[in-house]
């Protein structure tokens, strides 16, 4: 009798790297990596960044220059579990006038399959972390988020206060999302998210609602274009005013051929017309992509942070163009890391290889399997059953490192990394 495993692939970064030096040490296989650790806008905001030795961000820290020196803005931390999920986020930030410390610290739960079952909420309250709220996650067969419930703590009891309910297409994309909220043990719908997707599975329009005690009142929408490797390209929003659409704000962005983002812009509405509000220009070098980068990549511009959304060569700069001119430098360093190589990866009796791989890689297994793929977001994109050796076409999935988990009566009996490069 055969024995049946699952693997279940979930992307664990927004970006990839090809690996460069890689060697044995005291039994663990160690990479050398490019390593961001600071970006740095003179006189104006610092981002310093830290990384355990599994190569995970665990640290972000933002500071403001003020009075002739840095200050500590805020700051984000993360933990992981033995299978390199995010087991708690917290984010804290201080007011300058008087120093105080505020915050949210959250802490998740996961199933087998890597899926977030539940996710606790804390708040930073006189020195310590205090349990404000919590939500519970329910999944269809898919792995497709179905259900959330989200409660809060009222002495020493949880009481309901949002339900979120999904719907799906015959593709797995998310086509409705509804927040409904509790009062007086009543329920009132708030938020209704209409989704449209291009053939490809992008996310190409978002239309929400908001509830008026008797009907779903439109309020607005987001509009996005991609290339075709995916990455965003055009991202709008429009308010309704009961009569017609009304431009809020769109932002461009311009990749080169290896897909890094090398200019961005930012308009706002102007009666019926954009009005150019904001350009940076980003340089890169080239001749180097083996990086290790935050989870989620911020850069400082004139108003705001907004994440890159594509980088795989090393940033070295980034100009702002808009009512102030600043320019941000990176900083970098190399960083020995555990990773994987590039021969084959066994786990347990399933081999996985190459590694990093282009378009196709091989399972070989001593048994039957499930192979699931999850895309950036965690929306399952793939699924195959296969039974010993089998090639497996992953050309469609963007650049990434994903989590193999083997997963064998209902427990991860292994699990270990693949590069999509």
């Amino acid at each position: 009798m055969k024995k049946h495993f699952t693997l279940v692939l979930c992307c664990l970064a927004l970006w990839t790297s090809s690996f460069a030096q890689v060697w044995q040490h005291e039994g663990t296989q160690k990479v050398v990596k490019e390593c961001l650790d600071s970006i740095v806008t003179p006189s104006r905001a610092k981002q310093i960044f830290a990384y355990n030795n599994q190569g995970y961000n665990t640290m972000s820290t933002f500071y403001s220059w003020s009075s002739g020196k840095w200050i500590e803005e805020s700051k984000n931390e993360y933990d992981y579990d033995s299978h390199g999920n995010p087991s708690m986020y917290a984010h804290c930030y201080w007011y300058w006038d008087n120093g105080n410390r505020e915050g949210n610290k959250y802490e998740y739960v996961y199933d087998v399959n890597g899926k977030v079952t539940l996710m606790y909420s804390y708040e930073w309250n006189s020195g310590s972390w205090i349990l404000d709220w919590k939500i519970e996650y329910e999944y269809d067969g898919n792995g497709n988020p179905i259900l959330r419930l989200r409660y809060f703590l009222l002495d020493g009891k949880w009481i309901l206060y949002g339900r979120y309910e999904f719907e799906y297409d015959a593709n797995g994309n998310e086509t409705l999302y509804i927040l409904y909220y509790f009062f007086d043990e009543k329920m009132y719908g708030q938020i209704n998210n209409e989704k449209k997707y291009d053939i490809n599975g992008n996310l190409t329009q978002l239309v929400y609602y908001s509830w008026n005690d008797e009907n779903w009142k439109l309020l607005g929408k987001y509009e996005y274009e991609y290339n075709e490797n995916g990455n965003t390209t055009l991202f709008a929003k429009y308010d309704w005013n009961d009569e017609k659409w009304i431009k809020n704000y769109k932002k461009e962005y311009i990749y080169d051929v290896d897909e890094n983002l090398i200019q961005f812009f930012r308009y706002f509405g102007d009666g019926g017309s954009w009005k150019e509000d904001e350009k940076i220009i980003y340089e890169y070098d080239l001749s180097s992509s083996n990086l290790l980068l935050p989870r989620i990549l911020y850069v400082f511009n004139q108003a705001e942070l907004f994440s890159i959304p594509s980088m795989n060569h090393k940033l070295l700069k980034f100009s702002t163009y808009s009512v102030w001119e600043s320019v941000a430098t990176c900083y970098w360093s190399s960083k020995d890391v555990n990773d994987i190589s590039e021969t084959p990866e066994k786990f347990g009796t399933v081999v996985a290889y190459p590694n990093p791989a282009n378009d196709k890689f091989t399972i070989d297994l001593d048994g039957i399997a499930t192979i699931k793929l999850y895309d950036m977001l965690g929306r399952e994109a793939f699924t195959q059953n296969i039974s010993g050796r089998t090639e497996i076409n992953i050309s469609h999935l963007p650049k990434g490192i994903y989590c193999i988990y083997v997963i064998s009566e209902g427990k991860v009996i292994r699990n270990n990394k693949i590069v999509k490069q």
